[in-house]
């Protein structure tokens, strides 16, 4: 292109942008020149016609979508009717199974443990709680969230729970925290006649850390791997792209471990399990749904296991 028409090109963007100000101001600028020039172009009357027959295929496309994403979102709600007892147990089980054999590092099964199974506080950032409830072996959190395009954070449910030292030594210990993911994930992204910024991404997380509360500011002093039980990605943001839609039903408990943690005499610590859900969506398009609260859906917290080890 020569260098007089580059120039107009970039008065008519210039034009273009002052004429339909959109809120662009914290968009990369590449994306708001993207839409001058697709906003530009458009104006032609070849372009428009053809835009208009693939607004139409697209249209059609996305209300299959739709609606095959809506019977799976039905076929979860039923699945968590059903599997109740199924959760629980698998709660029940592995903590009877690592007391049994005593966890980590083949400690015997006179090992001084300590279970704790009742958090004293659930909480949730990112998205609002629909109910939750602290119970023995069951304490659980249900929740759901629908968020659409130019977003990058995510929602965490936190089961807190509170140990002491019994002893006036110093010890150290191992510990399981057990946390169990009954839901439901979506994500999606429109089609798209020009290209553009259409993504969606959302993870379902576990992990748990350890916390020092007898000394501020209270920070994690430990943190356990984090165990992902689904992730899904859909990305479609080329020309002439029809969009897409991923599901997943999810069901998956995680034992959240750390070992060989140091607590001073009479000394009080905080283990927080985390369900965290991470996620992001194109400024231009994208949407993450995650239920965590129809049917039987939820996120639940059989309890955590202490174990000193000397």
């Amino acid at each position: 292109m020569k260098s007089t028409e580059r120039a107009r090109v970039k008065k008519m963007i210039a034009r273009n942008d002052k004429v339909a100000p959109t809120d662009m101001t914290w968009r990369p600028k590449s994306t708001a020149t993207r839409k001058s020039v697709a906003q530009i172009l458009g104006q032609q009357d070849g372009m428009k016609a053809l835009k208009r027959e693939f607004d139409a295929v697209t249209a059609k496309a996305t209300a299959e979508a739709e609606a095959q994403a809506a019977r799976q979102r039905k076929a979860a709600v039923a699945a968590s009717r059903k599997r109740g007892a199924l959760r629980n147990a698998m709660g029940r089980d592995r903590i009877k199974g690592f007391q049994a054999v005593g966890g980590l590092n083949n400690l015997t099964s006179d090992t001084p443990r300590f279970l704790l199974q009742t958090p004293f506080e659930i909480s949730l950032v990112g998205a609002n709680l629909t109910e939750h409830r602290i119970q023995t072996g069951t304490s659980f959190a249900r929740f759901g969230f629908v968020f659409g395009s130019g977003r990058n954070s995510a929602a965490r449910v936190h089961f807190s729970y509170v140990w002491q030292n019994p002893t006036d030594k110093y010890v150290l210990i191992n510990a399981h925290g057990y946390v169990i993911f009954d839901g439901y994930i979506e994500v999606g992204v429109n089609g798209g006649f020009w290209p553009g910024d259409r993504a969606a991404s959302l993870s379902v997380q576990g992990y748990m850390s350890v916390h020092d509360w007898g000394q501020a500011p209270f920070l994690p002093s430990a943190t356990t791997l984090t165990q992902t039980a689904a992730a899904l990605n859909e990305s479609d943001g080329g020309f002439g792209a029809v969009g897409a839609i991923a599901a997943k039903d999810v069901f998956r408990g995680f034992d959240l471990d750390t070992s060989l943690y140091i607590v001073k005499p009479g000394g009080t610590i905080g283990l927080v399990i985390a369900a965290n859900f991470p996620y992001w969506t194109g400024d231009d398009g994208g949407r993450v749904v995650a239920d965590f609260e129809e049917g039987g859906h939820r996120v639940t917290s059989p309890g955590v296991l202490i174990q000193i080890v000397s």
